[in-house]
């Protein structure tokens, strides 16, 4: 899923550094500083994680890229799930969501895609850690058993 989203969004952000209106750009500030704020009380950013990607869809302008996107995101159980996987690993996405917006504000279209495919990326990376540190407390409990075992 997050590949197929790094290859779509990439695509939108890029769209949206061309498209986008000022209004647009502040929504997405606006946005990006909810999220923050949840954040910084521990309070879950899923749905403005959400809205903040739908938000560079609109401003892409482009249908196509916005219904793939959407029938991507369709399960709305991924996102709590994302950031379940990214507190456990102590990440924080309101920077690469910043980049993405300073970008798409600056119309620079380059480094737009370049900021969205580096945020998708963080999140495959964060995923990758998780999923090792799981194997490595399952393994660890499995050598503590073996060894009570004995």
């Amino acid at each position: 899923i997050l590949v197929a989203r790094r290859a779509i969004e990439k695509e939108l952000a890029r769209l949206a550094a061309i498209n986008a209106t000022d209004e647009e750009i502040a929504e997405m500030w606006a946005i990006q500083r909810s999220q923050f704020e949840h954040a910084s009380r521990s309070d879950e950013t899923a749905e403005q994680d959400v809205q903040f990607h739908r938000a560079i869809a609109r401003a892409s302008r482009n249908p196509v890229l916005i219904s793939a996107i959407e029938m991507i995101r369709q399960d709305g159980q991924l996102t709590p799930i994302f950031e379940y996987i990214r507190k456990m690993v102590h990440s924080v996405i309101s920077y690469d969501h910043a980049q993405i917006i300073l970008a798409i504000e600056n119309r620079d279209p380059n480094q737009a895609e370049q900021a969205m495919v580096r945020h998708i990326e963080n999140l495959i990376s964060d995923v990758n850690r998780y999923w090792n540190e799981v194997e490595e407390f399952k393994e660890d409990k499995n050598e503590n058993n073996k060894e009570k075992t004995k």
